[in-house]
């Protein structure tokens, strides 16, 4: 996920709950571990804060837990208010468990008990065997590599089912509602609601969606949109501790929301201390530069005011698109320090001579000819006579318009290129050849 998407407004909602129901209960995966460099560790970090900020009662130890090392994950455990729980997450030399086995939340009637189950020694796609995964040798041969990439991080994650078995005979002496937080594929979770019905919800991290009642236990998906919704799980319970009736919401967080203003603080916070960081500013992530005319160091970016003298009617179109205004909503959101946003919203963000965050090349702001076409100092200088892109590859725009911004691209991809057909800008026409001629 992005740890920052949506999350001031994802925290009004969470605090409008907590105003209005005392028995709120605010969970989290652990998957938003994603990086390499000090701009991800910092804004995991942000991220934690914001999570103390609203008040999360648990994040669940996934396999993606990992993924920025083990050394990271423990300080950030440390040093974050949030307990982190696991039921299956040791050290390989220790045996030490990381994170707690459980919280208990108290609410109004009940002691809920939280824990997770970390899934790396089963495939999600292929954990398919005869009888129970915990039986001796069920090991699937997708997985296996993943098992092995996590211990070399001095990580073991010990069988799922052993281990929560262990678990929750600990939690039903103390609690009268358990919820399990799974990285398992659906069917393991199934069985685990075959094998444990003392469980009552258990959450999946499929990001497909969707609920089933397995016997006693409900098993709930989320539902991957980046930090755009927030999934809310309402649960009727009996006298006798069981789920009598539940409801599933997905809600939007809606742009129009107000920002928690503690939130907004922390996040202020952070994108300050980018901006005051060069080193920060060197995390821009250059997105075309596996494309022959952006190796080429000797050719330069130029801005599209040069391309305004001889493609006049084409500039003036582009002046009054989305691209055109790409950089503004980065000035609106206060985001136009920050390196993942801008390497998308500027023109050659992360090369030698594209858009530097905090130096003098507003020339370069927004997303611009030279995006689409290959930087063109080369095409200036020899008057049109060196030949940049004409044809604007789909492997080019995904790189921008991915499955996480632009989840329907692909399938759109020919009709909007036909939208921005430059044949339709008024005084110019193509030739046979396909190439942009001036008609008087």
């Amino acid at each position: 996920m992005n740890p920052l998407g949506g999350l001031p407004r994802r925290a009004t909602l969470i605090e409008s709950f907590r105003r209005t129901d005392r028995n709120l209960i605010v969970i989290e995966f652990g998957d938003f571990f994603d990086g390499t460099n000090k701009l991800d560790e910092l804004r995991v970090l942000t991220y934690l804060r914001a999570l103390e900020a609203i008040g999360c009662d648990a994040v669940g130890v996934t396999s993606s837990s990992f993924a920025m090392g083990l050394a990271f994950l423990e300080q950030c455990m440390k040093d974050s208010f949030v307990p982190f729980v696991s039921s299956n997450a040791t050290h390989t030399d220790t045996g030490a468990r990381l994170g707690e086995r459980f919280v208990i939340k108290e609410t109004s009637k009940h002691r809920v008990g939280i824990t997770s189950i970390a899934d790396d020694r089963f495939s999600r796609e292929t954990g398919v065997s005869k009888g129970h995964p915990h039986d001796a040798g069920f090991v699937s041969k997708s997985s296996a590599g993943s098992l092995a990439r996590v211990q070399e991080k001095g990580i073991k994650i010990d069988e799922p089912f052993k281990a929560l078995a262990e678990n929750l005979s600990l939690m039903e002496k103390q609690c009268d509602i358990l919820i399990v937080m799974s990285s398992l594929s659906q069917q393991e979770n199934e069985r685990i609601a075959d094998r444990f019905p003392r469980i009552n919800v258990i959450v999946g991290n499929n990001g497909k969606g969707g609920e089933k009642l397995a016997g006693g236990t409900l098993i709930v998906n989320n539902r991957s949109n980046k930090g755009k919704l927030l999934g809310r799980l309402t649960l009727a319970v009996s006298g006798k501790n069981a789920i009598a009736g539940h409801t599933v919401e997905w809600l939007s967080i809606d742009k129009k929301l107000p920002d928690n203003k503690e939130v907004r603080k922390i996040l202020d916070g952070f994108y300050d201390a980018v901006a005051k960081d060069e080193k920060l500013w060197q995390d821009v992530e250059p997105k075309l530069a596996s494309f022959d005319l952006e190796k080429d160091q000797s050719n330069q970016y130029v801005g599209a005011a040069n391309c305004a003298s001889c493609h006049e009617a084409v500039y003036r179109d582009w002046r009054k698109s989305k691209h055109a205004r790409a950089y503004n909503t980065l000035l609106d959101r206060n985001r136009h320090f920050f390196p993942d946003c801008v390497s998308c919203h500027t023109t050659g963000a992360g090369l030698a001579t594209g858009f530097q965050v905090g130096q003098a090349t507003g020339h370069l702001e927004g997303v611009q000819c030279e995006i689409c076409h290959g930087p063109a100092s080369e095409h200036v200088a020899t008057d049109g006579v060196f030949q940049l892109r004409k044809a604007v590859p789909e492997e080019l725009c995904v790189k921008c318009h991915d499955s996480e911004v632009s989840p329907n691209f692909k399938d759109k991809f020919e009709a909007l290129m036909r939208s921005v057909n430059h044949a339709n800008s008024k005084g110019l026409s193509r030739t046979g050849t396909g190439e942009l001629t001036r008609t008087e």
